[in-house]
């Protein structure tokens, strides 16, 4: 993993630490969602276990966006070497699902989606990231031609769009 590096070419460990505590709760969090499949009881609020899958669950998906945060914050650079490497591992697997679904479970029409996994969205993260590759050099550089004041009332803005 490559250290962050902040504008003064020094090393900040407790950001590279933040990320890798961030990177476990993003594995808790598929390992609860997906993998515990605690089912919601008749009795009030889904039952003690559910809640606290939930609540567990919540922590950890706030890990997905502050990870995004930390790495926008010290800039994203465009990289087609590294996009399409990113792209070919995703094919290759996906691939590998989709030769799965139909020889071991002879489920074509599922299997679909995962012949074109990032326009069909199967991957969800990897289509945004892609998105986010393609749109940063721009965002970085609106982001330093912003005064403080603007980026304060571009981030309030675009917060109130998002969760409105």
């Amino acid at each position: 993993m490559v250290g962050i590096i902040n504008k003064y070419n020094e090393r900040n460990s407790s950001y590279e630490l933040l990320r890798i505590l961030c990177m476990l709760f993003v594995v808790g969090g598929h390992l609860i969602g997906k993998g515990m499949q605690i089912t919601y009881d008749n009795t009030l609020l889904g039952g003690e276990d559910y809640v606290l899958s939930r609540l567990l669950y919540c922590f950890c998906t706030i890990a997905v966006s502050t990870f995004i945060l930390i790495s926008g914050y010290f800039g994203i650079n465009f990289n087609w070497r590294k996009i399409l490497k990113i792209w070919f591992s995703v094919l290759f697997y996906s691939w590998i699902i989709a030769i799965y679904k139909i020889l071991g479970e002879n489920d074509l029409r599922g299997s679909l989606p995962y012949f074109l996994p990032i326009i069909s969205n199967e991957f969800w993260f990897i289509s945004c990231y892609f998105i986010l590759c393609g749109v940063s050099p721009l965002l970085n550089k609106l982001v330093e031609s912003l005064s403080k004041k603007q980026l304060k009332q571009l981030v309030l803005l675009s917060c109130v769009v998002f969760y409105g």
